[in-house]
């Protein structure tokens, strides 16, 4: 696993930069939305044909298999022709670790940009910490393990029709506007699957989260490709990738410790709060995690209501129309 995760901090900025060359700018936002359709699909056809696989063959089989497609997907690779970028003059005389840290002074030169990646550490900080982190443990709190497969295949759902929408119509005039409407209605869907008590529910508000989820990466994809030059575009995205992505692993941890230690107890044991959130989150086990999911998709609305209130961010919108 750690190998794996070494070898994808080359892979994936240098998959998003071949991108970035081989697409025409006005297909960025096109583009996006099917490779994130894509990979919905992938994720939603991969669990069946690998137990269908495994059944017939065994492990064995289904490795066999797996380096199959590695060798497809690499022989693939010999037949693209990738434009080479011309390094500038600054960049030539730079030593190998000084140019790692382009991407870093890059983001401190555009305060705005760096703004928004650290607003999008933030949420994903709060997603892990809630639904997003959270979500197996809440279903099989109150459900089975039926409930929890049709609620994953409803996340999956959510992320396919998602990019599809965004495969199908063009780019947004104002991006950060765009990211941050479907923010809103990612925490405003997290209030509903807080309040919801049903299956049907839990399926319906996280294809709705999923769904605003891939058309905020698209957009935040298509603005970073249009606004960072191309021969940068390698380090920002590490850059902004580490950034944002700090936080995950702290929201996981705070959310399994806060749920075990804190919400949980605090939902079943015998007290004046209890027989409150037994009202609004039904007395069944679960209960605290639902009330954990509420307050960070309160905090998270609220957040996110006083960015698009402020001017802060607001310049990068008029650099990507500019750009265009």
């Amino acid at each position: 696993n750690l190998l794996l995760s070494l070898m994808n901090a080359f892979q994936v900025p240098a998959a998003y930069v071949a991108t970035s060359q081989l697409v025409p700018p006005e297909h960025y936002s096109r583009t996006g939305g099917l490779q994130a359709a894509s990979g919905a699909a992938i994720s939603i056809l991969s669990p069946a044909l690998g137990g269908a696989v495994m059944a017939w063959g065994g492990l064995s089989a289904v490795l066999v298999i797996d380096l199959i497609t590695f060798v497809i997907a690499w022989v693939t690779l010999l037949f693209i022709r990738i434009p080479r970028l011309e390094q500038n003059a600054r960049e030539a005389e730079e030593s190998f670790w000084q140019n790692c840290l382009g991407g870093i002074r890059y983001l401190k030169e555009r305060p705005h940009l760096l703004r928004l990646i650290l607003y999008i550490a933030v949420v994903n900080f709060l997603a892990k910490l809630g639904p997003d982190g959270q979500m197996s443990a809440f279903v099989l709190s109150r459900a089975d393990q039926t409930a929890l497969g049709a609620v994953q295949t409803c996340i999956a759902l959510g992320l396919m029709v998602g990019g599809m929408l965004m495969a199908a119509r063009r780019k947004a005039d104002r991006p950060v506007k765009a990211i941050l409407i479907a923010c809103c209605s990612i925490f405003a869907a997290g209030i509903g699957l807080a309040l919801c008590r049903t299956p049907f529910g839990w399926c319906l508000f996280a294809f709705i989260q999923y769904l605003c989820a891939a058309v905020m990466n698209v957009h935040w994809n298509t603005m970073m490709r249009t606004t960072v030059p191309l021969t940068l575009q390698g380090r920002v995205y590490a850059a902004r990738d580490t950034l944002q992505n700090c936080t995950i692993p702290l929201g996981l941890y705070l959310g399994g410790l806060l749920t075990d230690h804190v919400f949980e107890p605090l939902a079943v044991s015998a007290s004046p709060v209890q027989t409150t959130l037994a009202a609004i989150f039904g007395s069944k086990r679960g209960g605290g995690i639902a009330l954990l999911f509420l307050l960070t998709s309160l905090l998270g609305l609220l957040i996110t209501l006083l960015c698009m209130g402020s001017r802060q961010l607001i310049p990068l919108d008029s650099q990507e129309r500019n750009n265009v």
